[in-house]
């Protein structure tokens, strides 16, 4: 299951990021959505899925798996908070044009 995580976690994160990035420098589209509390998520993602990584190549990965279900959850609630549509896992693999 760890492979499945590393293969698309890493693109909602981005994805996520990407949009909040945008709402930061627009203002008024900022103002229709929960900004600091997708901020806030997003912050708590970024240590969780470090220390599932590091759960992972420690040799626990039961603890890797936990994390990541709360990564995915922090995930979901910094996508809901600025009103964002994740992307399908595997739909971020695609090459950008």
């Amino acid at each position: 299951q760890w492979p499945k995580f590393t293969a698309y976690i890493p693109d909602l994160i981005s994805a996520v990021q990407a949009r909040i990035d945008v709402l930061a420098k627009n203002k008024k589209e900022a103002a229709k959505v929960d900004l600091p509390t997708a901020q806030a998520d997003m912050a708590d993602v970024n240590t969780l899925w470090a220390r599932a990584q590091q759960a992972f190549t420690g040799g626990d990965p039961e603890t890797a798996g936990e994390t990541t279900r709360e990564v995915e959850k922090k995930i979901n609630a910094a996508a809901a908070a600025i009103k964002f549509t994740l992307p399908r896992p595997g739909a971020a693999t695609a090459p950008a044009h």
